[in-house]
């Protein structure tokens, strides 16, 4: 019975020896296997980890030369942006330079061309200065109106009448009829060519002083002026003003400008910059800002009564020649003045 018992424990010593020494060599075995297949997948794992790498590596790769090729292309385009931009702005410097040329020009041929219109002006002022115009002389019938112009200047001038003839080549009526005044009568114009610029300049003077009365209505002398030149005049209209508000004489300047006398000094402005010029320096003597002020919007308002204009009177008809007229005693008296403090 106790033998039954004992081989059911695990047999004799012996056996039980040899059973565990069979176990250990199981074991050792199974490590053996298990070390061998942790060995090879760890040679799995860096076989992989080398195939991951060379990939990353092979991608990494790629994407530097990707990346160098688009900025050598980038480059590349950079560069050519650049001197095309280069050579644009040199075009644009080019450009402006021909401008700038081209202007100057212009400039030089507007110089040019206003001096060829100052020059005909003038011109045409030179062949009309023996000449003044008698407005207001209503026409009579089957007249001769130059022994009836001698006949009234002789008696006017309080000269003989063959005094009077001596001086006058021609007289003529002109027909006019104005824009403003086309439903009325006629305004009566007479011209009369002298040949003596001393009677031209007697009655202007004189009709500054004296009125001159043909038949019952007064009669306005004018002299022609071309209308550039009376256009020239616009940028002084308000130192004239301010000039005869201190009773200074002045005359004008032909193509342009103004002359007079002042504190013993004679000034000629030929330029509405130099008449700024001289109005800011003599501000204190010419009057204060707030009467030059006050002037300046008289002045507008009379250019408002006069419909925008110079202020002197227009010739609008037909044949006239392209002229403005102009009551000119004061330029005339003004000019002997000078003539004399000369």
């Amino acid at each position: 019975m106790q033998g039954k018992n004992g081989r059911r424990g695990g047999g004799t010593p012996g056996e039980r020896k040899v059973s565990r020494q069979e176990e250990i060599k199981d074991l050792d075995f199974l490590w053996l296997k298990i070390k061998e297949e942790l060995k090879q997948n760890e040679n799995h794992i860096e076989n992989k980890l080398e195939e991951l790498q060379e990939r990353i590596d092979r991608r990494i790769e790629d994407a530097i030369g990707e990346l160098s090729n688009k900025v050598q292309e980038l480059t590349v385009k950079t560069k050519t942006f650049e001197e095309t931009n280069k050579k644009i702005q040199k075009d644009v410097r080019e450009q402006k330079r021909e401008t700038e040329k081209v202007k100057e020009g212009m400039r030089e041929l507007n110089k040019t061309q206003e001096q060829i219109w100052d020059s005909i002006a003038m011109t045409e002022m030179r062949q009309r200065q023996m000449q003044l115009k008698f407005r207001g002389i209503e026409e009579e019938m089957n007249e001769n109106i130059r022994e009836r112009i001698i006949k009234e200047l002789a008696k006017w001038l309080e000269m003989k009448e063959e005094e009077v003839a001596y001086t006058i080549d021609n007289a003529y009526r002109i027909k006019i009829r104005t824009y403003q005044n086309r439903t009325k009568k006629p305004l009566g114009d007479c011209l009369v060519v002298f040949n003596s610029i001393g009677m031209r300049n007697l009655i202007l003077k004189t009709s500054y002083h004296k009125k001159l009365i043909i038949g019952v209505r007064p009669i306005i002398v004018l002299k022609e002026i071309p209308v550039r030149l009376l256009r020239k005049r616009e940028g002084y209209r308000y130192i004239t003003g301010v000039l005869r508000r201190n009773n200074i004489q002045f005359r004008w300047e032909f193509p342009e400008g103004i002359a007079f006398f002042f504190k013993d000094k004679k000034f000629k402005l030929t330029n509405p910059l130099e008449v700024e010029k001289f109005l800011r320096r003599y501000e204190r003597e010419l009057g204060k800002k707030e009467d030059r002020v006050k002037d300046r919007r008289d002045i507008g308002g009379e250019r408002a009564e006069e419909g925008g204009g110079t202020g002197l009177r227009r010739g609008e008809g037909e044949g006239d020649g392209g002229v403005e007229e102009e009551e000119g005693e004061v330029e005339e008296e003004n000019t002997e003045e000078e003539e004399a403090r000369n």
